[in-house]
């Protein structure tokens, strides 16, 4: 999203300039802006059980921190700068600005956090599946070893909430 459409639309918001492997920001910050990408690539990673994981390689003209916006809840979600990157950043009563006057970007913004949600609800899934093979596994080779028993015990307790 050009700066040219933000100051047509009278949207406020700041230029900033990340070098390259900057973070913009970490897993639990407060979300109060969105960014928009003008040059340089920003990588999106979550942090699950101690291991960084990453969720989306985003490029110029996408955008990313629009979830925490409008839930008005903490990041959950880090990004993290690949290349040297400009980036537009505005807060809630911006968004909410463009939202109402571009029904156009709202429905892309729509289809985006549906996307979005789609894609961690497949990778939940996927999770759960390979949880369910190294049950299986475990099961199986119980007899083997003391380290699979108390594998097998741990996953037996593990939430059913989470099971597929």
């Amino acid at each position: 999203m050009p700066s040219k459409y933000l100051t047509q639309k009278g949207i406020p918001y700041k230029e900033v300039f990340y070098k390259a492997g900057s973070k913009i920001f970490s897993e639990g910050d407060p979300g109060d802006i969105l960014y928009f990408i003008e040059s340089g690539q920003v990588q999106i990673t979550r942090n699950l059980e101690g291991r960084e994981i990453t969720l989306a390689i985003l490029k110029p003209d996408e955008y990313f921190g629009e979830m925490a916006l409008i839930t008005g809840r903490k990041r959950n979600a880090s990004a993290f700068t690949l290349d040297d990157c400009t980036l537009y950043a505005v807060d809630q009563k911006g968004l909410y600005q463009i939202i109402s006057t571009d029904t156009d970007f709202a429905l892309v913004m729509m289809r985006t956090l549906a996307e979005r949600l789609d894609q961690t609800a497949e990778a939940a899934k996927k999770s759960m599946i390979r949880l369910e093979n190294v049950k299986e596994y475990a099961e199986i080779h119980r007899h083997e070893s003391k380290a699979l028993n108390e594998l097998l015990e741990k996953l037996e307790t593990f939430p059913e909430c989470y099971m597929p």
